[in-house]
């Protein structure tokens, strides 16, 4: 039989949990408000799973769907203490790794053992990034933002970012995937063609390519 108080540890982690709901990305949800973290992990989620069997094509091989769904919902669970930074501040994100760091491990504390284990586990292997998984789920974070900045036309150029700007923090990311490629030039041309990226030259997209 589960006790209440072998439940409770559960029930505050939900709780704190449930604030990604109130934390404000960059990124817009409609034209007339900020995305929440929970809805970005939503979405990351969505996409990891609906692209799983096109990845399992592309690299021959068994997909965990299960492990990369939940490695997508709990992504940004730390942003509940240290709230979110835009992948365009480069200089604050280096200043907030190890507090990243500290504060997960802290947020997952009390919880138990099994779910701490698993959480951890799937953290530490997104955070270093060598698993086939970690770059599935670490390619589709950065595509929904650019997904949620092409359909609320939010785009980029208002804010100073060309072609190659955007090139620079997707490719090191997608380029591992046919599939997430695919998806991002489409990203890409309908962006072009509706205003909101402007193109680069030839000389500057190449850069990028490097």
């Amino acid at each position: 039989m589960v006790s209440e108080n072998s439940l409770s540890p559960l029930y505050q982690f939900i709780q704190e949990v449930q604030k990604l709901k109130y934390i404000d990305r960059a990124v817009l949800a409609t034209e007339s408000r900020k995305e929440s973290s929970a809805e970005h992990c939503w979405s990351v989620g969505v996409i990891v799973w609906f692209l799983s069997d096109a990845w399992k094509k592309e690299f021959n091989t068994d997909i965990d769907v299960n492990k990369i769904i939940k490695m997508a919902l709990m992504h940004d669970i730390i942003e509940v203490r240290v709230g979110d930074v835009s992948v365009w501040d480069k200089k604050k994100r280096l200043q907030i790794e190890q507090k990243e760091r500290d504060g997960f491990m802290s947020i997952i504390s009390t919880l138990p053992t099994s779910l701490q284990t698993e959480l951890a586990s799937l953290w530490n292997e997104l955070q270093e990034g060598q698993t086939l998984e970690s770059k599935m789920v670490s390619g589709a974070d950065r595509l929904s933002a650019a997904i949620q900045r092409l359909i609320t036309k939010q785009g980029w150029v208002t804010e100073g970012h060309n072609e190659k700007d955007l090139d620079g923090i997707q490719l090191p990311k997608i380029n591992f995937s046919k599939v997430l490629l695919s998806f991002y030039n489409e990203i890409k041309q309908e962006s072009f063609n509706n205003g909101l990226l402007e193109k680069s030259s030839s000389d500057e997209i190449s850069d990028n390519s490097k």
